[in-house]
C-alpha cells in the first residue's frame, strides 16, 4: 500500500498551513513510518450483506433476535447504543459509518428522528427488554450533537418515554470541539447526558 508521503498529497496538504506548524517535522515524521504503517487512502470493508447473502429472511432474523430478548431475565440491566450517522463535515481519518449532513438537508434529520423513534418503540414493546433496567444509553456516530437540540431532545424522550431508564441510567455523547458552546453544553445537561466523549 502506498503511504500519502509515497504519492506526493502530502506535501500539497500542507502547504499554507500556520506558521507556527512545523512541516518539516510533520514530512520526517511521515517519512519514518511510511515503511510500516500504510498512511494511504482507504476505503469501508464490505458490509457482510454485500459479500454474501443473508443467511436467513428478514422475518426468520426477526425472530431470531425476539427469542434472544425473551430469554433475558427481566431484572438484567442492559445498554443501549443509537448510532446517529450524521456529522457537519466528514473528517479524513474517521472511517465509521458516517455522512455530512448540510444545513439544506435538515429534512433528513427530521426523518432519522420520526423513523429511530419508531424503532425505540418497538425495541420497547418487546418482553422483557420492556423491564430490563437500562444502565446506559450511548449517542454514538456520527456526530449526535449535529441532529439539532429538538431533534436530540425528541430521540431522548423517546427513550425515556419507552425504556427503563431511571436516575442511574447513564446518559453518554460522542461530540466534537466544534459543538461544545456553553449553550450546547447546558442543552445536553438539561437532557441528562452526563458523560462526553
Amino acid at each position: 500500500m502506498t503511504s500519502v508521503l509515497a504519492n506526493e498529497s502530502l506535501p500539497g496538504i500542507l502547504d499554507g498551513l500556520d506558521a507556527g506548524i512545523d512541516v518539516p517535522a510533520i514530512l520526517e515524521q511521515s517519512r519514518a513510518i511510511a515503511g510500516w504503517y500504510p498512511i494511504g487512502p482507504h476505503s469501508f470493508p464490505q458490509p457482510v450483506w454485500a459479500r454474501r447473502p443473508y443467511e436467513q429472511t428478514a422475518a426468520e432474523a426477526w425472530e431470531q433476535v425476539r427469542h434472544r430478548v425473551r430469554s433475558k431475565r427481566a431484572r438484567d440491566p442492559v445498554s443501549v447504543y443509537i448510532h446517529v450517522p450524521f456529522c457537519q463535515r466528514r473528517c479524513g481519518f474517521c472511517d465509521l459509518n458516517a455522512t455530512s449532513l448540510p444545513e439544506s438537508k435538515r429534512h433528513v434529520a427530521e426523518a432519522f428522528c420520526r423513523t429511530l423513534s419508531s424503532e425505540i418503540e418497538l425495541w420497547g414493546r418487546q418482553s422483557p427488554l420492556d423491564r430490563c433496567p437500562v444502565s446506559t444509553v450511548h449517542f454514538g456516530g456520527g456526530t449526535p450533537g449535529h441532529l439539532g437540540t429538538s431533534v436530540l431532545r425528541r430521540i431522548v424522550s423517546a427513550c425515556r418515554r419507552r425504556l427503563t431508564t431511571s436516575a442511574k441510567t447513564e446518559w453518554a455523547l460522542e461530540s466534537t470541539s466544534r459543538l461544545l458552546t456553553a449553550r450546547h453544553l447546558a442543552d445536553l445537561r438539561d437532557m441528562g447526558f452526563t458523560r462526553l466523549h
